[in-house]
């Protein structure tokens, strides 16, 4: 099971509508959260994307902006926080099989990790979440 989360900027007083719309990432179950964030030497940098947690954690703290889930629930920020940096993993790490299928590396707390390639272009080292790019659901 996954649930993507997306960050609207700028919330309307009025209406409650925000202007702008980020996928801030996607919370898979067993996984390090697969956060969301610019490539700064990719062909599609976008400088107004966030490029680190604590650039996202930024964006959260904004009382201007707000946080919902793929099923439009209002997340609150330290929620949001939570959901990134304190992931449960599985009593035993992911083998050696599923590892190879997924491409993917055990993680802290037994959480299974991508491996660093053109979409996984870091992770958080000791913490639970890894800095995807590009396009993903």
């Amino acid at each position: 099971m996954s649930t993507n989360y997306y960050l609207y900027k700028n919330i309307c007083p009025c209406c409650g509508k925000g202007k702008d719309k980020l996928h801030i990432g996607k919370s898979s179950v067993g996984w390090c959260f697969a956060l969301h964030v610019d490539d700064p030497y990719g062909s599609d940098h976008n400088s107004e994307f966030p490029r680190s947690f604590k650039e996202w954690e930024t964006l959260f703290k904004n009382y201007h902006n707000k946080i919902f889930d793929e099923y439009e629930r209002e997340v609150h920020y330290l929620t949001m926080i939570d959901i990134i940096t304190d992931r449960k993993g599985r009593e035993e790490p992911p083998n050696e099989k599923f590892c190879l299928e997924n491409q993917c590396e055990i993680g802290p707390r037994n959480l299974a990790r991508y491996k660093k390639n053109q979409y996984c272009i870091g992770n958080g080292g000791e913490e639970t979440y890894d800095y995807c790019v590009g396009e993903f659901s």
